[in-house]
């Protein structure tokens, strides 16, 4: 994904450093804590029923500041990430040295546009890693497109549609709404999903 962002769009770099589990403490952590709590004091006055009232409070969750900004997004909003790993061909088996890469141990990767190559870290001190962008023959699987420049690749749709729920979900929803548990008002989301 971040290969094909820095020579699609404009952008120059992309560097991503994986943090330590547990070891962190970010605006995102903050954020999660205020969003947690907000959704806590809600349920204490009653339950949640739809979607909606969770963008409602999470958009309303600050106090003070500027409010969190909710993007709403739909199905056909998503992109199939594994197909373009599978079109770009992007080379995560061995490094310029001929090393195997261990994908898991990775600290921080790089990125630069018109580059032929990428670099990775296995510690954040440690010399940069420099691995080859795209693979001589596509290892994966036998493909034709194979030597597709990237900015030939299009992102494709996730989803082609809503993904369904189950007979089993929507005959328990239907009892939910028959024994009014979810009130009438919020009928029309639900019937929406059968």
């Amino acid at each position: 994904m971040y290969y094909y962002a820095v020579e699609t769009l404009p952008i120059n770099s992309i560097t991503h450093k994986f943090l330590i589990r547990g070891h962190t403490q970010n605006e995102g952590d903050n954020a999660h804590s205020l969003i947690e709590k907000s959704i806590k004091r809600a349920k204490k006055s009653g339950p949640i029923y739809i979607p909606y009232q969770y963008v409602q409070l999470i958009r309303n969750t600050k106090k003070t500041g500027n409010a969190f900004v909710v993007n709403e997004l739909n199905y056909d909003d998503f992109y199939d990430l594994k197909k373009l790993f599978e079109d770009i061909t992007l080379n995560v088996n061995k490094d310029l040295q001929g090393n195997q890469i261990k994908l898991s141990e990775i600290k921080s990767i790089r990125f630069v546009k018109n580059s032929e190559t990428y670099d990775l870290k296995y510690s954040y001190e440690g010399e940069w890693i420099t691995v080859k962008s795209k693979t001589s023959t596509n290892t994966r699987k036998n493909r034709s497109d194979n030597n597709l420049n990237i900015t030939e690749i299009r992102l494709r749709a996730a989803y082609n549609s809503k993904l369904t729920i189950s007979d089993q979900k929507k005959q328990d929803l239907r009892t939910l709404l028959e024994k009014n548990i979810v009130p009438r008002c919020y009928s029309g989301f639900y019937e929406s999903l059968f």
